[in-house]
């Protein structure tokens, strides 16, 4: 809705905002795929601006996603994560290893 009323249709290679775009894809798959709304999902930031994309609960658990379009690497907020919550399974989400 966001891009119809900029008008900004430009190719994935042209967008200056395709990380939240993609972020935001992630998202909507998730609820979607969450028939019921049986998982809770929450959005993690520390005073010094660490942050994970998104929290999910659910009735296998507690899981951390950090959504990334171009960079697989384990961010650095996983760190802080596991320090403070070791059961917090964590997992990075590209493109290239998202199944929706």
């Amino acid at each position: 809705m966001k891009n119809f009323f900029l008008n900004r249709f430009e190719t994935i290679e042209l967008r200056t905002d395709i990380g939240k775009l993609f972020e935001n894809f992630v998202y909507t798959e998730m609820v979607c795929a969450d028939f019921y709304s049986l998982n809770r999902i929450h959005y993690w930031r520390t005073t010094n601006q660490t942050e994970i994309d998104f929290i999910v609960e659910s009735d296998e658990g507690t899981k951390a996603i950090k959504v990334k379009w171009d960079n697989p690497r384990t961010p650095k907020s996983f760190q802080t994560l596991e320090h403070y919550y070791p059961e917090i399974k964590a997992e990075v989400v590209t493109r290239d290893n998202f199944i929706g």
